[in-house]
Formats: C-alpha cells, sequence, structure tokens
C-alpha cells in the first residue's frame, strides 16, 4: 500500500473493514481520487469530492442469501455443513464466486465454512483480527493454516468466558480450491478445528 494521501492508511482501512465506521469517521483518513477496497465481505468505495467536502463513502455487502442448491448454481461450487450441524444459512459473493454457510454446531452458532476457487492458499475468511495463534498445519494431507485470537488473552483465569475466535485455512492443489472454517464465540477452549475440517473435507467426495 502506497504512504501518503493517495490511498487510504492502513489504519483507516481496518476500521472500515473491521467496525464498519461510519461515513464522518472516514472523513478523517485522508483519501485523493477514487478507489475500491475489496474484500470478502466489503466492497468499499471512497471518493474525494475535491471541494473540500467530507469524501464520499459507498460501502456495499456483495454476498447474496441462496438456498442450498441456489449457493452451488451461481458459483459451481459444492457447498455442505458438517452432520451434527443445525440452522445452516447459504449465501454466495457475487464479486469473487465464493459460497458461504453459517450454521450452529456443539452449542455455537458463530460457524462459517467459506470455498473459493484461488491459485495457491489464501485466507478467505473474511476475520481481520491481531491473532494470537498461527500455525502451519496440514488438513488431510493438504497446505493449511490455523489461527486463533481470544479477547483479553492476558487474563487466563477468565478464558472460557472471553470472546474468541478460530480459524482454518486449507487447499486443496488438485481441484484449486481454498477453504476457510471459522468458529466464533465464548468457551471454545479445546475445539479441534483440524478435525472437523478433515470431516468437512471427507464430504467432499461423498
Amino acid at each position: 500500500m502506497k504512504k501518503g494521501n493517495e490511498f487510504i492508511t492502513k489504519r483507516c482501512l481496518a476500521a472500515i473493514l473491521i467496525a464498519g465506521v461510519s461515513a464522518t469517521m472516514l472523513a478523517g483518513c485522508g483519501t485523493s481520487g477514487a478507489f475500491v477496497v475489496n474484500q470478502p465481505d466489503a466492497v468499499v468505495t471512497i471518493t474525494d469530492n475535491g471541494d473540500g467536502s467530507e469524501a464520499t463513502v459507498d460501502i456495499v455487502n456483495p454476498w447474496v442469501d441462496s438456498s442450498k442448491e441456489g449457493v452451488i448454481e451461481a458459483t459451481g461450487l459444492n457447498i455442505y455443513t458438517p452432520l451434527e450441524a443445525t440452522n445452516a444459512q447459504y449465501s454466495y459473493m457475487t464479486t469473487s464466486n465464493m459460497a458461504q454457510v453459517t450454521f450452529e454446531m456443539n452449542g455455537h452458532d458463530g460457524w462459517t465454512f467459506r470455498k473459493q476457487k484461488t491459485d495457491m492458499l489464501i485466507d478467505i475468511s473474511g476475520l481481520y483480527y491481531e491473532w494470537a495463534y498461527q500455525d502451519s498445519v496440514q488438513v488431510a494431507g493438504k497446505e493449511a493454516m490455523e489461527y486463533a485470537y481470544v479477547e483479553g488473552a492476558d487474563d487466563s483465569g477468565m478464558i472460557d468466558d472471553l470472546f474468541g475466535v478460530q480459524l482454518i485455512n486449507w487447499y486443496d492443489d488438485a481441484t484449486g480450491i481454498t477453504y476457510s472454517l471459522s468458529v466464533a464465540g465464548t468457551d471454545l477452549n479445546g475445539m479441534d478445528l483440524q478435525v472437523i475440517a478433515e470431516h468437512l473435507f471427507a464430504l467432499e467426495n461423498e
């Protein structure tokens, strides 16, 4: 990202993507001209009006709610949930041909599973945290990266009551598909996303 006024600062970009701040707040980030920031969960267009007034900010949600069949038809990607999942909600992203399903499982309603055709392993989760943990792992022999975040992780005595996020992304080089599985909520201690990811990956060929 270039420095100066040509592009939005990294700090302001993080504020947009994580917090969805208002147009008034964004005006202080410093912009010139027009450009588009395209991330999994938002397409943000910021335009300098050129007359000293506040910059025009347009945030578009590219996700389209659909049925499982509708997502498969729109993206060409088979999307599914673990066998124990309930309350599945399917959607797809129009700008990057990504399939998504959110669901409830193991007492948590913050599960998200995504798939997208890519050239390599990338993070398609749409999550932007300062990860307390990240490591290279494998899912069914495939290249993967695992991440974890816990709010106030320094207070280990209350860790089960704190909000946390766990994420694993993996890449199937045979099909050119990146997979992303994440869960957010409290009491995530002991959750093994690698096991659940391998279960999901096994469903691919059933």
